[in-house]
């Protein structure tokens, strides 16, 4: 990925190369679909959604694929369901001419909501 010093997701995605704005226009329709309250930004220079001050998902465009960063415990939870893709901790990578799933953002992103309002939860009652 080429260091971006764009400030918004649209700046963003248009200084991508044509192989990835495709894909990227197709992840944030999905993102901004399956989470319209979350609120949408630049963090460690690439697309950022936080829903309730906290990190919910990033993504970002390299060389020659895309990564959807929503922390670790998606990862680890839907471990099977990503098994064609090549994952670490808390990343998920695709190539540019994938179509990353939607039913499967939408269990990453729901998981991601729900781990969220737990948190949350859990500090408005301590």
């Amino acid at each position: 990925m080429k260091k971006s010093s764009s400030t918004t997701v649209d700046a963003y995605i248009e200084e991508q190369p044509p192989a990835a704005q495709l894909a990227l226009k197709r992840l944030r329709a999905m993102i901004k679909k399956l989470a319209p309250e979350a609120e949408e930004g630049i963090a460690y220079q690439m697309p950022a959604y936080k829903y309730r001050g906290k990190p919910l998902i990033y993504f970002g465009a390299f060389k020659v694929h895309i990564s959807i960063f929503p922390t670790k415990s998606p990862v680890a939870m839907y471990q099977q369901e990503l098994a064609a893709y090549q994952t670490s901790a808390g990343t998920i990578q695709f190539a540019f001419d994938h179509h990353f799933p939607e039913d499967l953002l939408q269990k990453i992103i729901y998981l991601r909501l729900g781990d969220i309002e737990t948190a949350t939860e859990k500090k408005r009652t301590q």
